[in-house]
């Protein structure tokens, strides 16, 4: 994590760690002062308020909750990503087949990430068309596209030094 991270928050590069909300990786140290020295913030989401549903037969299309937590240095991406359960509907838990399927990302929030992102390259100071060459990739693509499972793929410019990187994060 410091080792790809540190380059890109240098030189004011946005990042977003996601992992479950009560994943025991928030309570590990490194990753405790890696938030701390980056002033990172979280924000927490249900995964049923973006589309997340069982995809066992018995229970297809029912909704998941899952509680997930974002840590970034985006505004965009905490905006984008606070939907909690409305409850306006009951939730199937998440078990067996689907505690896998859950580490995949739905349409929805993909969607909402890139726009995100978007929005981040449209602000002012953001470097446009430059930071629109930057990416920074790993558990936000859906499953359908690809998922690296704990890993972390950036390919950014060449001010930052890094290219085509992939490794355990």
């Amino acid at each position: 994590l410091e080792r790809i991270a540190s380059p890109l928050l240098a030189k004011g590069g946005q990042i977003a760690i996601e992992w479950p909300q009560n994943c025991d990786y928030w309570d590990y140290p490194v990753v405790k002062n890696f938030i701390a020295k980056w002033g990172l913030s979280s924000t927490t989401f249900h995964g049923c308020m973006y589309g997340l549903v069982s995809q066992r037969a018995s229970r297809r299309g029912i909704p998941i909750k899952q509680p997930w937590r974002v840590t970034t240095n985006s505004k965009h991406i905490k905006d984008s990503l606070c939907l909690h359960c409305d409850g306006s509907h009951k939730h199937t838990p998440c078990a067996g087949s689907d505690t896998r399927k859950t580490e995949c990302h739905t349409d929805a929030l993909v969607k909402c990430v890139h726009n995100a992102f978007e929005q981040h390259c449209d602000s002012p100071g953001s470097g446009g068309k430059l930071a629109r060459q930057q990416v920074a990739c790993g558990s936000i693509l859906p499953c359908s596209s690809i998922y690296f499972s704990a890993a972390c793929c950036i390919e950014v410019n060449d001010e930052f030094g890094i290219r085509n990187h992939c490794g355990s994060g």
